[in-house]
């Protein structure tokens, strides 16, 4: 995962969500994007105010579970100053209850 931000200082955050034609054909590319649209709406509520973020999804993350994702990219807005500083150190089993099903691979 690569993780590219702006700091505009006003506003909510705002995400942008890249995968590559590199990784495959349009079915492959939509579930790498599904994949980290369910990761982003999970950690929003954790970023600071007038951020634009760029999070582009490698090869190896299309075949992770959502999960993995949410806790790396949690990671690496964590390791860049990104989070609210309020924000305690969560993971995905601390933001979904266990009914919700979690997909892997298509």
């Amino acid at each position: 995962m690569r993780l590219l931000f702006l700091d505009r200082g006003e506003g909510g955050a705002r995400f942008g969500l890249v995968v590559g034609k590199r990784q495959g054909g349009a079915v492959v590319r939509n579930h790498g994007r599904r994949l980290l649209r369910e990761a982003v709406r999970h950690v929003r509520p954790l970023v600071r105010d007038g951020l634009w973020i760029v999070v582009s999804l490698k090869n190896d993350a299309l075949r992770a579970p959502v999960p993995e994702i949410f806790d790396d990219l949690r990671s690496l807005l964590g390791r860049g100053g990104l989070l609210r500083e309020e924000v305690p150190r969560y993971r995905w089993d601390d933001v979904v209850p266990k009914s919700v099903p979690v997909g892997g691979s298509p």
